[in-house]
């Protein structure tokens, strides 16, 4: 009935139903086939119909059928959801949804499992095996955000004396498993100190822990000395100590330092005390005696020696006698019991020589030194008193016989009465041609002749000394002592100056029946002969100064203050008196003398009576501090005297 069939198609499967055709005589004639009906393939297909009449006529008519689908698969959801992990992440083919297939499982060449940490990206496939796909991606994410854990809440401290090793901690991770820990602080400490290690424990996925340890370094021990006690380091001459080692638990041996000398070269016992430091700040000391002590004597050794006096006199040293004496420790002295030799020594002397070692040992050997030289020969001094020099008077010499005033001697003179110079004669028992040396050369004329004058100024005691001397023979010396004794008196003033008074005397008056109380009295020179000629017992000078005594010169110790006029003279004294004083009045007359003594507004304080002349009239005064006035009068003369208390 048609020239062409029309083609049947369809997407999944195709199904055809058969054509008629017309026929003249069998009318409507439905067509066969030996092709299939029904094509679920995709493809295209030819169907030849017959038409056959029954007639033996038949006719031909073919269709195309086409199987062709072009519809994409339809994924199940529009969007995958993103599947992650911390550790690992897997996961599952989505589906979609085929108008032909039905239920399409995606397919991949993207991996369904991951356990690197990272983003990726799945791309997911659905193929509905027609030649039509779709495609559809998923996210993957592997992040680990988990930290490590460690294995424990606290790190114990590692401790030791000398040094001190860590080893690693652990920690648990959720995806690595058991982790050590690693640190860029050293894991091994040999220095004294406490260290802080800080550990870090990372997953390798970028998620770290940290975690610190203690290290303590401290060594507590003290080193111990290798002996318990030291010995004794001994020597006679020096010592020298060498230093002792001690064990340290960390340091080993230890040599001792010490602030103390290692040598000693004086004689004693010293102390070295001894440190051992083991350089971790602990010690430990240690003493150690050192005694030096020098017992041996020195060696001493003598030898002869003959030596030959010059002008009298001769030496000799350590040298001459000493034959070579040594000691252990050296030899500090050589001490000869003699050096010096004269006239006295000629012929043998037994000299000993004293060796002493630097450290107080002595040794003694003797030698005989022989003298040689001239027979010595003797002087002596004598002295002759010169003349008077303008003093009334006598004087007081031997060579007119009169020893009353000199003492029995030559050897005295008296200043301001007698002669007042003494010639001094050095006289030799033999020969002649010697020369004189005077020591010393106080108040001499001259030092080197055989008869100085001597001229004194000053009272006192001198012993003159005189050394005569031949050339080629020995030397003698003899000696003087000459007296020389005050008998000056002196004018005091107001301001304390004094002046001497040339025509007083100062003489020792010894009052008849009374001879214990001897009085020191000031005369005029006049009345010198009368007193040494009439009264035995009386002196030149103050009572109680001789030779031998200590000299009191009146310029230094003045009696008084000394008042004259024509009719007597008064010396009162001390004055100034912090309290008793002593009134002497010098007259030719021996009529007694009144006093009365007032103070400064004309009050009499006392009554003097019976006041006799050339003796002192002493006064118990327990008047006050001041200035007084004394007024003496003796037939009608009239003296005052000035007397200050203090």
């Amino acid at each position: 009935d048609v020239a062409s069939l029309q083609t049947v198609t369809g997407e999944c499967s195709a199904s055809v139903t058969a054509p008629t055709a017309t026929d003249n005589c069998s009318g409507s004639i439905t067509a066969t086939t030996n092709d299939p009906l029904s094509y679920n393939t995709q493809g295209t297909y030819t169907i030849t119909w017959t038409y056959d009449d029954g007639n033996g006529n038949t006719s031909t008519q073919t269709q195309t059928v086409i199987v062709d689908d072009v519809t994409a698969p339809v994924a199940d959801v529009a969007s995958l959801s993103t599947v992650t992990g911390e550790c690992s992440a897997s996961v599952t083919a989505p589906t979609a949804t085929d108008n032909c297939s039905g239920s399409i499982t995606a397919t991949t060449n993207d991996p369904l499992s991951y356990n690197t940490q990272g983003t990726y990206t799945i791309t997911w496939t659905y193929d509905d095996g027609n030649g039509n796909t779709s495609t559809q991606t998923q996210t993957v994410i592997v992040d680990d955000v988990t930290s490590p854990v460690a294995d424990v809440a606290s790190l114990s401290t590692v401790t030791g004396e000398c040094s001190a090793s860590v080893t690693a901690p652990t920690a648990t991770d959720n995806c690595s498993g058991t982790i050590t820990a690693t640190t860029n602080d050293p894991l091994s400490y040999s220095t004294q100190g406490t260290y802080t290690i800080t550990w870090t424990y990372d997953d390798g996925n970028g998620n770290t822990s940290t975690q610190t340890q203690t290290v303590i370094v401290d060594d507590n021990t003290a080193p111990v000395a290798d002996v318990a006690s030291l010995p004794n380091v001994t020597g006679q001459c020096s010592a020298t100590a060498t230093a002792p080692t001690a064990t340290d638990n960390c340091a080993g041996s230890i040599t001792a330092t010490t602030n103390n000398p290692l040598t000693y070269n004086a004689q004693g016992t010293y102390t070295i005390t001894w440190t051992y430091n083991d350089g971790n700040g602990n010690t430990s000391t240690q003493n150690q005696t050192v005694i030096v002590n020098d017992n041996t004597a020195p060696t001493a050794l003598c030898k002869n020696h003959t030596v030959a006096l010059n002008a009298g006199t001769a030496t000799i040293t350590s040298a001459n006698i000493n034959n070579g004496s040594s000691d252990n420790c050296g030899v500090a002295s050589l001490l000869l019991s003699k050096t010096s030799f004269n006239c006295t020594n000629v012929g043998t002397n037994n000299v000993t020589l004293t060796v002493t070692d630097v450290n107080g040992n002595q040794s003694t050997c003797t030698s005989v030194v022989t003298v040689t030289g001239s027979t010595p020969f003797t002087c002596n001094v004598t002295s002759t008193l010169g003349a008077n020099t303008g003093i009334p008077g006598n004087g007081c010499n031997n060579n007119n016989n009169n020893t009353v005033y000199t003492g029995g001697n030559t050897n005295h003179i008296f200043l301001g009465y007698g002669p007042q110079s003494a010639t001094l004669h050095a006289n030799v028992n033999t020969g002649s041609g010697y020369t004189y040396s005077w020591s010393p050369s106080t108040n001499l004329s001259c030092t080197n002749c055989a008869h100085p004058v001597f001229t004194p100024t000053v009272a006192g005691v001198i012993t003159y000394t005189v050394t005569v001397s031949k050339p080629g023979a020995c030397s003698s010396t003899c000696t003087i002592t000459m007296c020389t004794r005050e008998a000056r008196a002196w004018i005091l003033y107001g301001n304390g100056k004094k002046n001497a008074n040339v025509n007083k005397v100062v003489i020792c008056h010894v009052p008849p029946g009374n001879p214990n109380n001897p009085q020191t009295l000031i005369i005029s020179t006049n009345a010198v002969p009368g007193h040494l000629n009439n009264h035995d017992d009386d002196q030149l000078g103050p009572c109680g100064v001789t030779c031998g005594g200590a000299a009191r010169p009146i310029d230094e110790e003045p009696l008084g203050e000394l008042l004259s006029n024509e009719g007597f003279e008064t010396v009162v004294y001390p004055n100034p008196t912090s309290g008793e004083f002593s009134i002497l009045i010098n007259s030719e007359n021996d009529a007694p003398v009144t006093g009365i003594l007032y103070d400064m507004t004309g009050k009499k304080i006392m009554e003097l009576n019976g006041i006799q002349v050339n003796v002192a009239y002493p006064v118990n005064s327990t008047i006050s501090k001041g200035i007084y006035f004394l007024k003496l009068e003796q037939n009608g003369h009239q003296q005052s005297v000035r007397l200050i208390k203090d």
